[in-house]
């Protein structure tokens, strides 16, 4: 096992995650009530709060992410780092075998929780009507990596099929590159060549998606109109 895995099974299983306090701060928390979606104010919206947070995380943020975030909250519950450390790595190993299956696409990475996929669909219907009150037309872009490609040729299960599904319903438009990829690019070692080491794409890999937006302004004659060719097996 190679040090740059050490380091992020030790980053995983570490209890406190602020390390990058500064992204956490200026994400959008929307709040479920009642079956409607509220943006939560976030307390840090100044320059001179950011200079704040990466110099020490002030209290009233953590308070905030205490209450309200749920990925603070469940890193929160993880036991705490400390010696004997070959302890620490055993009981992390369980997280990291769960992580590693993720990027490789054994399991659902698009939707980690019961209430992902209901606020994904919240966040594609605002992100439409925001649009069309500017008067511009939304495109929506699908993305898997090169390991979650890779099983899916392997397996034919998509995790992202009811948010395609979803998008074709909705007539929001969209780019399904996953298909793309795997129609044009053919190769015995899977897509593996098109990767970085940790599962992100590469330049070869980016010019594939670049291709495949390329493409869909094409065929749609500039015109953005859902994509109904892919397959969309409903159960």
């Amino acid at each position: 096992v190679n040090s740059e895995t050490y380091r992020r099974v030790l980053a995983y299983h570490m209890t406190y995650y602020f390390e990058s306090g500064w992204s956490y701060a200026f994400k959008p928390i929307f709040i479920r009530n009642n079956r409607r979606y509220e943006l939560k104010e976030l307390p840090c919206t100044t320059s001179e709060c950011l200079v704040r947070i990466l110099r020490e995380p002030p209290d009233e943020l953590v308070q905030f992410l205490e209450v309200w975030d749920y990925w603070y909250q469940k890193y929160q519950k993880k036991p705490t780092l400390r010696f004997p450390y070959t302890v620490s790595f055993i009981q992390a190993i369980p997280e990291w075998i769960i992580r590693k299956g993720e990027l490789y696409g054994f399991y659902d990475y698009f939707f980690m929780n019961e209430h992902a996929f209901e606020l994904t669909k919240y966040l594609i219907k605002r992100f439409s009507d925001g649009c069309k009150r500017l008067g511009a037309k939304p495109l929506v872009l699908i993305l898997n990596g090169p390991y979650q490609l890779n099983h899916i040729r392997d397996t034919g299960k998509r995790w992202d099929r009811p948010l395609l599904m979803f998008l074709a319903d909705s007539n929001v438009p969209f780019v399904d590159s996953t298909q793309f990829i795997m129609d044009k690019y053919i190769s015995k070692n899977g897509f593996d060549s098109l990767g970085k080491p940790q599962g992100h794409f590469n330049a070869d890999g980016n010019r594939l998606i670049a291709e495949a937006l390329v493409a869909y302004f094409v065929n749609q004659n500039e015109s953005m109109v859902p994509q109904k060719n892919i397959s969309m097996d409903r159960p």
